[in-house]
């Protein structure tokens, strides 16, 4: 650009009327807060999608536990535990270790993880968490989410859903498969 052209601007710039530039300013600073309250909005449904995945992470964990539990034998007797532990434990090679009996004919057909649907309502169906109104300061008033588990031979699909919340946030989708550590110690 010549030299000329930019003493053309320049002059333009300076020619504006006070009342002009101010209306640029406020403009500027109209522009500004519209971006810092977008980017807080942003900031708590990130903060309440992370809530979310954590409450989900906390259920699977203990479907986890339940799944790893299924058919097990402590080192010593506990009550309630699967009638084949007490020989397990005379017969058991790891002696003072965790050890499993899982049923022979579950194992044959690989429906281990049918077998211990069928042991526990919780495993089966379509349920919803229970949701805190706040966690860790964020709030979840309006969230909900969907829990629904299928065996399918020695798998357990786990599958999340959370529904709109107050604040408008995208759903949080979530799924896994669990196999029972007793399925290791088929025949």
């Amino acid at each position: 650009m010549s030299t000329h052209h930019w003493q053309r601007k320049f002059l333009l710039l300076k020619a504006n009327k006070p009342q002009e530039q101010g209306f640029i300013l406020a403009l500027v600073v109209t522009n500004s807060v519209g971006t810092l309250t977008q980017s807080g909005k942003s900031f708590s449904k990130s903060r309440e999608r992370d809530a979310i995945s954590a409450l989900i992470a906390k259920d699977l964990e203990g479907l986890r536990a339940t799944a790893f539990n299924y058919v097990r034998c402590d080192p010593s007797p506990q009550p309630n535990e699967p009638a084949g532990c007490p020989t397990a434990r005379e017969n058991s090679f790891a002696d003072g270790q965790i050890t499993f009996v899982p049923d022979v004919t579950r194992c044959r057909a690989g429906t281990l993880a049918e077998g211990l649907a069928s042991t526990d309502t919780a495993l089966g169906g379509t349920s919803t968490l229970a949701i805190p109104p706040t966690l860790s300061g964020v709030s979840l008033r309006g969230v909900s989410i969907s829990r629904t588990v299928s065996a399918t031979g020695n798998e357990l699909a786990v599958k999340y859903s959370s529904l709109s919340s107050e604040s408008g946030n995208s759903p949080v989708y979530q799924q896994a498969i669990i196999v029972p550590e007793s399925t290791g110690w088929c025949p």
